[in-house]
């Protein structure tokens, strides 16, 4: 060969290894920068904007968080931070996925750790592995930044996409409200004593600013349970097929006496009227009592703190049996603890938001 051919292929060479380095992939690290929430695709790992799938540390695959994390996370803007150092980059987010702690990122400038909300309020499930060095953490995730109470207006834009009117074979109304995005739902048995044939009843749902239309019309499909004694009624909207709802957590904890509350209801037809009040008293085993003004037509709604969870169901207002003297502050509601201890005993129940 002659010499300038080896020239030429040295100078070749050294250019085809200096391409490849420079198409060589880049580290790229995820800690403290902002994204939007794309999809999440179970109920640990959501899609960011950038196509990065993030798996939140400390949280098991569950329905009941996969449904929180659709409803309360997709579309919401949020950071990343590795719980390791050495665990903060990633060389292609559109096929690479990274295990995160996620905080959702509120007035630009405050947070919610959303890995210790999750766990703390039971809408996700404890996972050990993989954790590394935040494993000490979880174990004391009850410390994490406290829950974020709502105002009013928040909590009104919370209970009221997730309730709706119930029409009694064009007899009468009632409220209720769903506990599943697949249609379980909760009511008073007063509301649903009529009959137990499911055709009876017309379901009109709210839209997601609130708004109940005559045209946004469901049927139930079953009821599932009923208890006279204490006046619930556990049944299922037939949802069209792919849909899903807006629904409200049930709470597992014992409400606080003088804690502030929201109901939502139909009140003389009046559609989602929402009142406020505060919890007034616990009536053991199974009632509690509040102040929040409610009136015929808001039986079966719900009464949720002011964090948005549900405490209750509304069921009756203190008055003389043929309902003179009603006060319009002093009012009963089923204690949703009760409720959920009938829920975890029901085998076909799978899932309900706080499971």
């Amino acid at each position: 060969m002659k010499k300038g051919s080896i020239a030429i292929v040295i100078v070749a060479l050294f250019a085809t290894v200096f391409i490849g380095c420079s198409n060589k992939p880049k580290k790229t690290s995820f800690t403290d920068k902002e994204y939007i929430v794309r999809e999440a695709i179970d109920g640990n790992t959501i899609i960011l904007d950038n196509r990065l799938k993030v798996k939140l540390l400390g949280i098991s695959n569950t329905p009941s968080s996969y449904s929180f994390l659709r409803q309360e996370v997709v579309g919401k803007k949020v950071r990343l931070k590795a719980d390791n150092k050495h665990h903060n980059y990633y060389l292609n987010a559109t096929k690479d996925s990274v295990w995160a702690h996620v905080r959702l990122v509120v007035d630009n400038s405050k947070g919610i750790d959303l890995n210790g909300y999750m766990l703390r309020m039971g809408q996700g499930k404890f996972a050990s592995k993989p954790n590394n060095d935040s494993l000490a953490i979880y174990k004391e995730y009850s410390r994490m930044q406290p829950n974020v109470k709502m105002t009013d207006e928040q909590l009104c834009l919370k209970m009221t996409p997730a309730t709706f009117l119930i029409e009694i074979g064009g007899n009468g109304i009632g409220t209720g409200f769903f506990i599943s995005d697949d249609g379980l739902a909760l009511t008073n048995n007063h509301v649903m004593s009529s009959t137990n044939n499911p055709d009876s009843y017309t379901v009109y749902l709210s839209d997601d600013k609130g708004i109940i239309s005559q045209t946004n019309k469901r049927r139930v499909s079953r009821i599932i349970y009923t208890d006279v004694q204490n006046d619930f009624t556990i049944f299922r909207v037939q949802l069209d097929p792919n849909e899903t709802v807006p629904c409200l957590f049930v709470s597992r904890n014992e409400p606080t006496r003088g804690e502030h509350v929201g109901v939502v209801g139909n009140p003389r037809g009046l559609t989602s009227t929402f009142t406020t009040g505060e919890l007034t008293a616990i009536r053991e085993p199974t009632t509690i009592q509040f102040s929040a003004p409610v009136y015929q037509g808001n039986s079966g709604g719900p009464v949720c703190d002011e964090y948005g969870i549900c405490i209750g169901i509304v069921k009756s207002i203190a008055a003389e049996a043929d309902g003179r003297n009603a006060t319009g502050n002093m009012n009963f509601g089923v204690d949703i603890r009760y409720v959920r201890q009938i829920l975890e005993q029901i085998d076909d129940i799978k899932y309900y938001y706080g499971k």
